[in-house]
């Protein structure tokens, strides 16, 4: 799976009282020297000015994105907390930015709701087999809901399109 984060288990302690034994993992992240260093979280920039009609990003479907996350609400109901770009409110392309998302995320699942043999051009159908095997494996109880990312990048002829990646949170 693309992006998949080095992690290490650990014993836990507080003042020397057994908390149990927890996975630590690299944090989801883009730019150099980060999980995801092919990542640019800047490309956004041309996007705004007219140079291009795409740009990467990173979200993470999330039930309980915080106040001060930039979001957006997909049109089936998923608060997306984006990961790259992070705008803040009061950034004039922040509302520009939530539709180009939205749009794209919102194309992707009815495409992949509806069973729609075009699919393939809106979602590697692959990383997402594999993201949900490795959620049943682990009976990870919040997929889909908490803590599943997608990428949304171009593959290897330039077509922009969603990765299911990276798996975090175990």
């Amino acid at each position: 799976v693309p992006y998949a984060s080095d992690s290490r288990f650990a014993e836990f302690y507080v003042n020397g009282e057994y908390m149990g034994n927890y996975q630590v993992c690299e944090k989801v992240d883009v730019g150099k020297n980060t999980l995801m260093p092919d990542i640019d979280d800047e490309e956004y920039l041309e996007y705004v000015a007219g140079n291009t009609t795409n740009f990467e990003f990173v979200c993470e479907i999330d039930a309980g994105p915080d106040d001060d996350d930039f979001t957006v609400k997909a049109s089936n109901g998923n608060n997306l907390t984006m990961k790259a770009p992070e705008l803040e409110r009061g950034d004039v392309n922040y509302s520009k930015i939530q539709r180009y998302i939205k749009t794209k995320y919102d194309q992707m699942y009815t495409k992949l709701t509806k069973n729609d043999p075009a699919v393939n051009d809106y979602i590697d159908i692959e990383s997402l087999a594999q993201v949900y095997l490795i959620n049943e494996l682990g009976k990870n109880w919040d997929a889909g809901a908490g803590s599943f990312f997608f990428v949304y990048k171009p593959d290897e002829t330039g077509h922009y399109k969603f990765y299911a990646s990276p798996v975090w949170d175990y």
